[in-house]
C-alpha cells in the first residue's frame, strides 16, 4: 500500500520573562519527500513494453525490478504514479520465477519426444544464471534495474534474478494456476525461450514422420 504524507504543523512556545511568542514549524511537504526516493515510472513502463505485459498490479513490478535493500534488511521505498511504496527485493519473486521457467521448457520438452538428457542440455542453454543474465541485458531489462544509490554496475547476477523475478510477478499478477503458467508461456514466447532447436519436435528437426506430437 502506498505511503501518505500529510502536512503537520506543529505550534511551539516559547516563554520569556516579560512575554511568550508562538512560532510554527512544519514538516516537508509530500512533494519533497518523495522526491528524495527513486521514481519507477519510467522503468515499469520500460519492463511491460520489453515484456509486452501490462501488469494489473503495478506494485509486482515494482518489487520484480527491485535489487536495492533498505538499512537492516528493511523495504526499500520507492516512487510510482506519485505515489510512495515500501518495495521488496525481487529475490523471493525470482525463486517463484525460477520454477516457472524450468517447469514451462520441461513441459515443451516432453512434447517433442526428445531423450531425458535434452530436457537437461535445454535447461542450462536457457536458464542457467550466465544465460538469463546475457539474454536480459540483451533485451534491456538491465535498465529497469533499481539498485542501491552509489551502485553504479548492474551484475550479472542481478540481471538473472531480475529477469526471473519478473516471471515470477507475471504469474501472480494473473492470480497464478493455469492463467498464470499461460501468461508466462507468453512472456517466454515473446523472450525468445521457446526458440531453442531441441524445442522442436523430433520429425520438424529429423523428419521423423513416425513421431506423434500430442
Amino acid at each position: 500500500m502506498p505511503i501518505n504524507y500529510s502536512l503537520k504543523v506543529t505550534q511551539i512556545g516559547r516563554a520569556s520573562d516579560t512575554a511568550s511568542t508562538a512560532r510554527s514549524t512544519s514538516k516537508p511537504t509530500p512533494t519533497a519527500v518523495m522526491a528524495h526516493y527513486c521514481s519507477m515510472d519510467a522503468r515499469v513502463e520500460l519492463a511491460e513494453s520489453i515484456l509486452d505485459y501490462t501488469f494489473v498490479d503495478k506494485t509486482l513490478c515494482l518489487e520484480a525490478l527491485m535489487m536495492a535493500g533498505g538499512p537492516c534488511g528493511t523495504k526499500a521505498m520507492a516512487t510510482y504514479n506519485g505515489q510512495l511504496y515500501p518495495v521488496d527485493k525481487n529475490t523471493r519473486l525470482a525463486v517463484v520465477g525460477d520454477r516457472l521457467l524450468d517447469t514451462v521448457l520441461s513441459e515443451m520438452w516432453f512434447a517433442t519426444g526428445r531423450i531425458k538428457d535434452d530436457e537437461t542440455k535445454i535447461r542450462l542453454a536457457l536458464t542457467s544464471n550466465d544465460a538469463l543474465a546475457v539474454r536480459a541485458e540483451s533485451l534491456g531489462l538491465d535498465k529497469c534495474i533499481r539498485v542501491n544509490d552509489g551502485q553504479a554496475k548492474i551484475s550479472p547476477y542481478m540481471n538473472a534474478t531480475t529477469l526471473e523475478a519478473l516471471v515470477g510477478a507475471v504469474h501472480l499478477d494473473v492470480g497464478g494456476g493455469g492463467a498464470g503458467f499461460e501468461a508466462v508461456r507468453k512472456v517466454m514466447t515473446r523472450l525468445g525461450f521457446l526458440e531453442h532447436t531441441l524445442l522442436k519436435a523430433k520429425r520438424e528437426v529429423m523428419g521423423h514422420s513416425g513421431f506423434m506430437a500430442p
